[in-house]
């Protein structure tokens, strides 16, 4: 039986939406612990589960993300909030100290200084009046 590349990304929907699945939430409890965000790590576990997430770039690249508790999301890589906000804020952007920063450690940390280099000019502060 050929496993079609759709057949593999249904893997990777169930994966990202934390669905209640032992699989998903064996991988989830063994590899991706303390928030780490899967595309943004170094490729871990079985050969089987290593090759579908060399389809991750793909998968997201055609999917909507919603951005939920953003333990599965970028702030500046991922399309979240139908905005890739590494484009749409690109001058505060060039201030982030962390360009691979979960959205919810961003949201937890409401302290402007711990996520970006200051002083910042007036326009990216406007993009950070405009994130917040």
């Amino acid at each position: 039986m050929v496993t079609t590349l759709l057949d593999l990304m249904k893997h990777l929907h169930k994966f990202y939406n934390k669905m209640n699945i032992p699989w998903v939430q064996l991988i989830w409890s063994t590899h991706y612990v303390n928030g780490k965000i899967t595309h943004a790590t170094t490729e871990k576990g079985s050969f089987w589960w290593k090759d579908i997430m060399r389809l991750s770039d793909n998968f997201r690249g055609i999917a909507s993300c919603v951005a939920g508790d953003g333990t599965t999301v970028l702030l500046w890589e991922d399309v979240w909030n139908n905005n890739y906000m590494k484009t749409a804020l690109p001058r505060l952007f060039s201030f982030a100290k962390n360009n691979i920063l979960p959205l919810a450690q961003f949201m937890s940390d409401s302290s402007i200084e711990n996520n970006f280099h200051l002083p910042l000019t007036q326009q990216a502060m406007d993009e950070a009046l405009l994130l917040q």
